[in-house]
This record gives structure tokens, sequence and C-alpha cells, in this order.
């Protein structure tokens, strides 16, 4: 979990990285998405229809599947879209500008680099951040509240247990829980950040950046969801995929919360170990061709290392 940390704390606090130049830098270049916000921000006729039509559309929707998990899934939407259309060009827009090599000279190296450009870049959507975090803590509560349900109920089940011992644990498991579901949730937006700009890094144009990174975000969205399906699946029992909060748990909450609705205790604690350290050796990996495709494409050899040894001298 060191790395996922490392990265979170950089990335998205930024408070080391205010006074970096990289940083101060990106937080000057205006998002891709900026312009069109502006338009619709100018115009109040049009701001108020979309708003309105967004909001028809999750009340609707919520009233279909009746279910209230549903209001989850617009910002989940907008955060993923964000997080892609922010960070997918920062790479291929210094590329284009024949900045990327000036930039790979700086002593702290290509980590750095792409952890203060990528800290700037989300800046512009902090407000989304902190709106997505008190979502957060509000799921972490229920979540919390719901591993109680790991308990062993009924008569004669907890027979030895002192007053004191069960009253402890009543108060310890959910917030053990609820801590442990939002290091799940930090860590796959680092898998997320990681993966979009593992696209903006392979692409040498913008468009290719942005559409790139916005696939990037979608799959691994998609691919939490299909592998936490098919782990239920092969779970002894039936789980009916067709109920509406079986579903939109699995979609808006992660794999923690379905775990817990569907399986005993033993096995729910191993699929979340398991969980958090497949994801783990997947940010490493990811983070790991992220820095290697900017180191290459920056040139790594020739120009670079005899200005790097100048200027860290």
């Amino acid at each position: 979990m060191m790395l996922t940390w490392k990265l979170f704390k950089r990335i998205n606090i930024a408070g080391e990285a205010i006074d970096n130049p990289v940083y101060l830098r990106e937080i000057e270049c205006y998002p891709v998405w900026y312009a069109a916000a502006q338009h619709v921000n100018r115009i109040s006729v049009l701001r108020v229809g979309l708003g309105s039509l967004g909001g028809l559309a999750c009340i609707l929707g919520m009233l279909y599947v009746n279910n209230l998990l549903f209001l989850l899934v617009p910002p989940l939407i907008v955060l993923m879209a964000a997080t892609g259309l922010t960070l997918g060009p920062i790479i291929a827009r210094e590329r284009v500008s024949l900045n990327w090599p000036l930039l790979m000279v700086i002593p702290d190296g290509v980590e750095e680099v792409l952890i203060n450009k990528a800290a700037g870049a989300l800046a512009w959507i902090r407000n989304l951040l902190s709106v997505m975090i008190i979502l957060l803590g509000t799921a972490a509560i229920g979540v919390g509240l719901g591993s109680l349900a790991l308990l062993p109920t009924g008569r004669g089940l907890t027979p030895n247990w002192p007053t004191t011992l069960l009253c402890g644990v009543l108060l310890t498991l959910p917030t053990v829980t609820a801590f442990i579901y939002i290091v799940d949730r930090a860590q796959q937006y680092v898998l997320i950040i990681t993966s979009a700009l593992a696209a903006g890094a392979s692409s040498t144009s913008v468009p290719a950046s942005i559409i790139g990174a916005s696939i990037a975000t979608a799959a691994i969205w998609a691919l939490e969801i299909v592998t936490t399906g098919l782990v239920l699946l092969v779970q002894p029992g039936s789980i009916d995929f067709t109920n509406s909060t079986t579903l939109l748990t699995l979609i808006t909450l992660g794999p923690m919360p379905s775990y817990i609705m569907q399986l005993d205790m033993a096995r729910a604690v191993v699929y979340i170990a398991l969980t958090l350290a497949v994801r783990e050796l997947l940010i490493r990996a990811v983070w790991r061709y992220t820095v290697q495709r900017a180191r290459s494409e920056a040139g790594e050899g020739g120009l670079e290392h005899p200005l790097r040894r100048l200027i860290s001298h």
C-alpha cells in the first residue's frame, strides 16, 4: 500500500507541490473541458436547462429502479469523465509543444514531474473531489454499520462473550470496516488516475490522449464490476444480479459492500484482502509502465543526462 499512499497523498493533497514549478505550470493550463464549462456557466438558460434535465433524469432513474443508490451513478460518471479528460492530455500537450524533453531534465526525475503535473491538473476538479469525499464518508458510515451483518446471530452463537467484549466488537467492527472501505475507494481512484496517465503517456496527440484516458478510466471501473461479479458468481449459493440493490451496490459502492452482503465473515475478509493486494500490484505495474513510457518518449539518452547533471550541480 506504500505506493498507493505516496501517490494519493502527493496527487490529491498536493501540499508538498504547492511551490513546485511543474505544479504551478500545470494549474495555469486550462483543461480541455474548461471552455465548454465556461460557456454553459455564462448562459443562464442553458445552465438551468441542463441542470433541470439532469435532475429529472436522476429522479426518473431512481423511481424506475426504486433504489436510492441510483443517485450515486451520475456523480461517479462525472468523476470518471472529468478525471480522464483532465489527466489524459497533460503529457501529450507537452509533447506537441516540444516541452516534454525539457521537463525531463528537472533533477527530481520523471516520477516527480508526473506526480506534480497530475496534482496541478486535478486542482481543476478539486470541488468535484470534495463532493465525492463527502459522499465517500457517508457511504463509509453505511458500509461500517452494514458490517455488523457479518457477526454471528441467533441464540447460543456467542454464549461465552462478555458484555464488554460484545460492546467493544459492536463499536470496533464498524469503525475498522469504514476505514478499510475509505482505503479501498482511495486505492481504486489511484488506479484510475494512473491508468489515465498511462493512456496519456502512450499517446502522441492530444485527441488520442483524451480518448485513451477516457476509455482507460471507464475500463478500470468496468473491470472492478465484472471481476467482483465473477467472484460472487462462483460462490456457493445463488446470487440474484437481477435485484437492483445487488447490482447497484456493486456498481456504485465497489466490492467491499457486496462481499459483506453476500459472504460470511471469513470469506469476506479473504476477498477484501485479495482485492486490496491485487489492486496494489496493478497500480505498481501501471505506474511503472507510465514512467517508462514518459521516460522513453523524452529520450532518456543523449541530451537529457548531461543537462540533468549540469542543473543538479
